[in-house]
């Protein structure tokens, strides 16, 4: 079939203006094969091979006129395996702070609470794992990661893919209607007071004199006992008592405080406190049959992928006051994630399709747009059995995506390429999280004797979300006869703080390798 080249420039911004126009937000797009991650993510263009089924089945039709091609003249295997993880806020220092404090601390501080003769540091200690309570609690807060593998086997224009896709999230879930203090509520909370002194005060026109001391008396302990109180607690958090999601849950636990009472008390303690992390994921399987065709010699290409997906959802509960889990030992870490995926998986199977369309106005500019999973699909999770909260149903929406290829001076061994999600894109693993990725890198690949030496990097952000970072890549790859290798890291130019040591780490990174086999009968 042929084209005009004016008709084929129209065929392409028509596709392109159908892909961009979705009013739903989706899943990320994830990005799983080393040559377009280590160049900043840039796929949808540049991708060639077998792995252009993934990232735009349009480019498996690259360099073919024939618009039936499904013969073993060029036979290509891929085998790709890839990781990524994400810190958003220091969930992962609060966690392991406070999980530490209920097997070492928690009983004794509530049980010297609880009789009234509390110390000055034992009062201090525990405004400090409340305010960590509320770290868990800030939005955003939380950890993301996703993990895959992928065979890919092209044969001429179509290709045969299987993938394993996972993604999981750690979000919160914060109890501060179990946070009293102490059993006796504010009787033992006055004695804690009495014994610290009634002479301190805390700084004037603050949140501990405005708002912490009022409600302190207002559980009935007297003005000097209130403000001993507030005192202590702002000697120990000092600037982190501006924080919104501190003085909030301060706040509760006083008043959780002053409606406990001695008769059946026990249980609405900060010991028993059931702030907890959720842990929650997907296991998504695709089989996928893609084929490109070439719709204008060279200059338009087309794709489709009819896909089956399997999904397997799973999650699991932490409770900082569960010491039994002792989450924050990693002892037997690959046994905890079998139990959790054992103990709470739902499978569900659907159908979706993935299309693409790639454009070549001249030999050194190719431009390509692909949207994927175009069937909305919902897998639902098994919900917990004690009905303390309901897990909403995973969504998988439609995406879109963007990229453009150059080849600076025609230039076979240079290569420069960029991507731009073209849908505004969240997860419903996790709350508070939008992502439009822009990204862009380069890739040199001389020949050297029997190699070709393949240097790439590449530099990625999410401009949905100023002040997230920039995510840095690099990649190397080496190609010899049918063989070809490459790796590649990527790394975030913003940090978060992990472990109760509080070292600073960046807040993503990744790895990636490829291995495949390019056959020509």
């Amino acid at each position: 079939m042929k084209l005009s080249s004016r008709a084929s420039w129209l065929a392409f911004l028509s596709f392109v203006l159908l892909l961009s126009d979705r009013r739903a937000e989706a899943q990320p797009f994830l990005q799983s094969d080393t040559r377009p991650r280590a160049m900043g993510g840039a796929g949808v263009a540049a991708a060639e091979g077998a792995s252009a089924s993934y990232w735009n089945p349009a480019n498996l039709a690259r360099g073919s006129e024939s618009l039936i091609d499904i013969s073993l003249s060029q036979t290509e295997f891929s085998l790709s395996l890839f990781a990524d993880a994400e810190a958003r806020g220091n969930v992962i220092q609060a966690f392991d702070d406070l999980s530490k404090a209920y097997v070492e601390e928690i009983d004794a501080l509530q049980n010297a609470f609880n009789a009234g003769n509390a110390g000055e540091d034992q009062v201090r200690r525990v405004f400090q794992l409340v305010d960590r309570i509320a770290d868990l609690d800030s939005p955003g807060t939380g950890a993301l990661g996703d993990t895959g593998v992928v065979f890919d086997l092209k044969m001429g224009n179509l290709a045969i893919s299987y993938r394993l896709l996972g993604l999981v999230s750690a979000v919160t879930d914060i109890d501060t209607t179990v946070s009293a203090l102490a059993d006796n509520g504010a009787n033992d909370l006055a004695r804690v007071a009495d014994g610290l002194g009634s002479n301190d005060r805390p700084s004037a026109n603050s949140f501990a004199s405005d708002s912490l001391v009022p409600s302190l008396t207002a559980i009935g302990l007297n003005n000097g006992q209130a403000n001993e109180l507030a005192f202590q607690t702002e000697q120990i958090l000092g600037n982190k008592l501006n924080d919104a999601e501190t003085q909030r849950t301060i706040l509760e636990v006083v008043q959780a405080t002053g409606g406990n009472t001695a008769a059946g008390s026990a249980q609405a303690t900060l010991r028993n406190n059931r702030s907890s992390v959720l842990v929650k994921g997907i296991a998504i399987q695709e089989v996928a049959f893609a084929y490109g065709f070439p719709v204008y010699e060279d200059k338009l290409r087309l794709g489709l992928a009819p896909k089956v997906q399997v999904g397997t959802t799973f999650f699991n509960v932490f409770d900082i006051s569960d010491t039994q889990d002792d989450v924050s030992s990693g002892d037997d870490v690959i046994q905890e994630l079998e139990d959790i995926y054992n103990n709470s998986r739902k499978t569900e199977t659907t159908f979706n399709v993935d299309v693409g369309a790639a454009f070549v106005p001249w030999d050194w500019l190719e431009v390509g747009v692909a949207g994927k999973n175009l069937i909305p699909a919902e897998f639902e999770f098994k919900q917990p059995a004690d009905g303390r909260f309901s897990i909403p149903d995973f969504e998988l929406d439609p995406q879109a995506r963007a990229g453009v290829l150059v080849r600076p001076f025609g230039w076979k061994w240079l290569k420069l390429a960029a991507d731009a999600d073209l849908t505004k894109n969240s997860t419903s693993l996790f709350g508070n999280f939008q992502q439009r990725v822009v990204g862009g890198g380069f890739e040199i690949s001389p020949t050297v004797w029997i190699f070709q030496v393949a240097l790439r990097g590449g530099v990625l952000d999410n401009v949905e979300e100023s002040g997230d970072g920039r995510t840095y890549t690099a990649g190397l790859g080496l190609r010899t006869g049918i063989f070809y290798l490459a790796a590649e890291g990527r790394i975030s130019d913003d940090t978060t703080l992990i472990g109760g040591d509080g070292d600073n780490l960046p807040s993503r990174a990744g790895i990636s390798v490829n291995f495949g086999i390019n056959v020509r009968f």
